[in-house]
């Protein structure tokens, strides 16, 4: 009895594990059934037109969206990907089979953007992306229609692309999707394309600071302003010279780029912002000792903006500055004689003797008028004794006009007084450094600053009329005057 309860336990048992098994089986091939199901197939549009007044897009200052779908026979049944790309060069073409009106024109490489790979979630029935398209380069063709192709293939998993379906031609209407006055150009503000200084009235249309002329631009942007951009702002001499060529600019010269700076060399259009202001740097002592008749001239031209566009005009300015302005005169009737008889020493050309001009003309002092009466109101601090000047500062200087009677090499006797040995000077003729660099003043004795002594150099001068500049590189001293000697 026993016996035969255990073999019938041992039946019912193999019974039981044939039947769960066989449902096992079936369970499995139920899940392989639904992973492995039908393949879809894949879709796009075979053209997207945008066009003002669409609801296909958006446009921003930066850029336009262009949404697509993917539309599929079925819902997904597997996640897999599918491949992108975009093409221009089959525009031409389409054009030729009159797919396309004439006169579409390819996108530019690099103007647009298309993700390379879409990935397809599990029981969709489409999915769609984005397409970007530069805003800058949809006005830079503003009233033509721009076309580029979309191109879908290697759906994975064993899903297919409809053939005729693979593509889609995106074409963008510039003339309807923004109004003229939205397109965006960034010129120089002045309607003038030559600026001459001084300019009429009070204002000269410049500022004289102690090494430079200092000149404000405004650049202008129209449209809506967007995120912060630049546009740089590049010197030229060919702008001149071909301005002179042309005869449109006379009596001018070319100022020698080293002579002056664009702060930056770029303008700046902040975050919201449609307008910019650009600085100008000219030397004073490039317009100042020039030694010539003639107007100099400066060329200024926008380029390489990193958003929008060039204006078509009001891109490119000229500065002219009138050295005139100034008035320069000598201190007395007639200019300092430099005696050319070689051995010949020269009068003393006395410290507070600089020539009239005012502030950044004939003199540059950093402010506190010290000393005597003698030329007030000039800022220059002239010892009671009305011939040195005195309580000079660093970076200061004086200026004389002089008349050279012969080309030679001089003996410059420069006088000062000085408490300390490490102080410093240079004289220049016009713009050239004669002293060949600075030269160390000597210290003197007893009471430093009263007790001015010789410091001796030899210097080279040109025949002729020139201003001499003495520049006070590191100064705390008092300085008596200047006496030449032909050697």
């Amino acid at each position: 009895m026993k016996k035969i309860f255990t073999y019938s336990s041992l039946c019912l048992l193999a019974i039981m594990t044939i039947l769960t098994t066989s449902c096992k089986r079936e369970d499995l091939a139920d899940v392989i059934t639904l992973q492995d199901g039908d393949k879809i197939a894949l879709s796009l549009v075979n053209k997207i037109e945008v066009e003002g007044g669409g609801t296909n897009y958006t446009l921003d200052n930066s850029e336009m969206v262009i949404p697509v779908t993917i539309a599929f026979d079925g819902p997904s049944t597997k996640a897999f990907t599918v491949q992108l790309a975009g093409n221009v060069d089959t525009v031409a073409t389409l054009v030729a089979n009159k797919t396309l009106p004439i006169g579409t024109l390819p996108f530019e490489a690099g103007t647009f953007s298309i993700p390379p790979t879409i990935n397809i979630a599990y029981g969709v029935k489409s999915v769609s992306f984005n397409l970007f398209v530069n805003r800058t380069f949809l006005e830079k063709s503003y009233g033509s229609n721009l076309a580029f192709v979309v191109k879908m293939s290697g759906a994975a998993k064993g899903n297919t692309v409809v053939t005729g379906k693979t593509t889609t031609i995106v074409v963008v209407k510039t003339g309807t999707i923004m109004k003229p006055e939205d397109v965006h150009y960034i010129t120089f503000k002045s309607p003038n394309s030559v600026l001459n200084l001084p300019t009429p009235g009070e204002n000269p249309g410049f500022v004289v600071g102690s090494q430079d002329l200092n000149v404000k631009f405004d650049l202008a942007l129209s449209g809506v302003a967007g995120n912060l951009f630049t546009v740089d702002v590049a010197k030229s001499t060919e702008l001149v010279n071909a301005a002179i060529l042309a005869g449109t600019l006379t009596n001018v010269v070319p100022l020698r780029l080293d002579q002056y700076e664009i702060t930056d060399g770029k303008g700046v259009f902040e975050a919201g912002k449609n307008s910019s202001v650009i600085n100008l740097a000219i030397k004073t002592s490039a317009v100042l000792f020039g030694a010539t008749n003639k107007k100099f001239a400066m060329g200024l031209v926008l380029n390489n903006p990193t958003k929008f566009q060039l204006g078509k005009s009001q891109t490119t300015m000229i500065v002219t500055i009138d050295p005139n302005y100034y008035k320069r005169a000598t201190f007395k009737a007639s200019p300092f004689i430099i005696k050319g008889t070689v051995g010949a020493v020269s009068d003393l050309i006395p410290a507070s003797h600089y020539d009239l001009g005012g502030e950044g003309v004939a003199y540059h002092d950093n402010g506190g008028r010290d000393g005597g009466d003698m030329r007030r109101p000039d800022q220059v601090d002239i010892a009671p004794d009305n011939i040195a000047v005195g309580w000079v500062g660093s970076n200061e200087w004086l200026t004389y006009t002089v008349d050279v009677e012969e080309d030679g090499v001089y003996e410059m006797n420069a006088i000062f007084g000085s408490p300390s040995d490490i102080r410093s000077f240079s004289v220049f003729s016009w713009i050239n450094n004669i002293t060949g660099g600075t030269i160390t003043v000597k210290k003197t004795s007893g009471n430093g600053y009263s007790d001015q002594q010789p410091n001796r150099s030899d210097v080279t001068l040109k025949k002729g009329i020139q201003v001499l500049k003495v520049y006070f590189d590191n100064a705390e001293y008092d300085f008596r005057g200047l006496i030449f000697t032909r050697k």
